[in-house]
């Protein structure tokens, strides 16, 4: 699905959705971050050590970015699209991505998402967890979602979970 249906698709639901596809674009040009489609997992596989040690450089720039260099915990699991979905944005659903191959990323700290575009003289969206869905193929940003409370539907639901802070 191209850029432009996936917007059309998540318009007026989740705002600050709207702005991870320029955001993930922004920060894997940025740290120059790239994957062969051998990083492609199915969910329930655990994330390789190559590709989790890839994902904590780029979530922990990420934060940084958001405004909190030492979060609390980043943490990752393989998964669906369709099922980070339900971690992301439980209503939302976006037709024809719901068995593509994601890794999705929750983070907890104190975030800000300075570059997310909002109304004239709204307030930047900011809250303490930061959930995001990444392509594993390009490590583009392909959701997220920023919010002050976890979400209901836990990581270990999809399978094992890396911790991404706690690398060997």
């Amino acid at each position: 699905m191209g850029t432009s249906k996936l917007r059309a698709a998540l318009r007026g639901r989740w705002p600050w959705l709207l702005a991870s596809t320029a955001i993930g674009t922004a920060l894997a040009g940025m740290i120059g971050l790239t994957a062969s489609p051998s990083f492609a997992h199915t969910t329930g596989t655990p994330i390789p050590a190559a590709v989790a040690a890839r994902l904590s450089h780029l979530m922990t720039q990420t934060a940084k970015f958001d405004g909190d260099a030492h979060p609390a915990s980043i943490s990752a699991v393989t998964t669906t699209f369709g099922l980070a979905m339900r971690t992301l944005a439980a209503k939302v659903t976006v037709p024809g991505m719901g068995h593509d191959p994601t890794y999705l990323v929750v983070m907890k700290g104190k975030f800000t998402l300075e570059n997310a575009p909002v109304p004239r003289g709204a307030h930047q969206p900011s809250g303490q967890y930061l959930s995001i869905a990444i392509n594993p193929f390009t490590f583009r940003v392909m959701a997220l979602n920023l919010r002050n409370e976890p979400s209901t539907v836990t990581l270990r639901s999809y399978g094992p979970v890396s911790n991404l802070l706690r690398l060997p």
